[in-house]
């Protein structure tokens, strides 16, 4: 399998590798720590049996008439630390995380070659499946995670979602006006202010408007029926609900244009618009599903149409 790296979130921007790395580490510390009390022979664990993020190096070279255009287009998503990305490992299997550094190592002469040194920093220890699945069971030896959940308020109390491992997330109904959607997100890069962005676990929003985009203009949602300066906010998640696509909304320019983080809507795709909203959560954070446990273990009060999308996650 020759290896690519592509977003997460936004539209697609992948670069793969024409033929892989020379060197590919992929270490896999659990994560623990170990404590002696009194004596010297008696050591106490701590530990929540799941395995560490990661710092994985890779150490390739590029060749032939093309080696700067693939550097610099590898190099690129190194970079790119406002973007999510997933490395993959496998044709079905990607780490997730963000480029740490990227640096030409060019040495011995070697002109007609650009090697190179790029670190990938995992977000989550685990490989993750790429197939989004809103069924079934978590096909893999890890826990699996909740990437997205999107519903409908029905109105009735307080919202929360629940699963088998302790974890609630609560939303309060007064954060409701009507019978508005949800979204939630497992990580978002939030733009905290000057363009510095944070990583968001368990990102949860409520819709505040929709519709369908009325022409196509690169990394703009356009709709002549709204009145986006009444409802959106920069920072804001769109969701194209024709592909399943997200970007952040940077900028409201007039009631009918919106300045998006990642160019992904076109004339006559729908929308939804989520502003983040206070949510309590309890437990370990994030809605996990055990290795081999079904999508029903994820529960849900006073929602409907109720869609949850996972992937798989395997120890490796």
């Amino acid at each position: 399998m020759v290896m690519k790296i592509e977003n997460l979130y936004g539209k697609a921007d992948t670069f793969t590798w024409p033929y892989n790395p020379r060197t590919i580490d992929i270490p896999a510390q659990s994560n623990h720590k170990t404590n002696t009390y009194g004596r010297t022979d008696v050591v106490v664990v701590e530990t929540s049996g799941s395995i560490s993020p990661r710092l994985i190096p890779l150490l390739g070279h590029f060749s032939g008439a093309n080696k700067l255009t693939n550097y610099r287009s590898m190099a690129k998503h190194f970079r790119q630390t406002t973007f999510l990305k997933k490395l993959y490992w496998e044709s079905d299997k990607f780490y997730l995380g963000i480029g740490m550094n990227v640096k030409q190592t060019n040495v011995g002469g070697r002109t007609n070659f650009v090697d190179y040194v790029a670190t990938f920093q995992t977000l989550l220890g685990p490989v993750i499946g790429d197939t989004v699945k809103t069924s079934g069971t978590n096909a893999g030896d890890a826990t699996g995670y909740v990437f997205e959940l999107n519903a409908t308020y029905d109105g009735s109390g307080d919202v929360t979602m629940s699963d088998e491992f302790g974890t609630t997330i609560e939303i309060a109904s007064s954060e409701f006006s009507g019978t508005e959607d949800i979204l939630y997100l497992l990580v978002w890069p939030v733009n905290s202010g000057s363009g510095v962005y944070v990583t968001t676990w368990d990102w949860t929003g409520i819709e505040v408007d929709s519709g369908t985009a009325s022409s196509t203009s690169t990394k703009h949602l356009v709709d002549s029926s709204q009145n986006f300066t009444a409802t959106v906010s920069e920072g804001d998640v769109v969701r194209n609900t024709t592909d399943g696509t997200h970007a952040e909304v940077l900028k409201v320019n007039s009631n009918t244009d919106l300045t998006l983080s990642s160019d992904i809507m076109a004339n006559g795709e729908s929308y939804v618009i989520f502003t983040q909203v206070n949510s309590t959560v309890t437990g370990r954070g994030r809605l996990r599903i055990g290795a081999g446990e079904d999508i029903s273990s994820i529960s849900t009060t006073n929602l409907t149409s109720v869609t949850k999308r996972f992937r798989d996650a395997w120890y490796e």
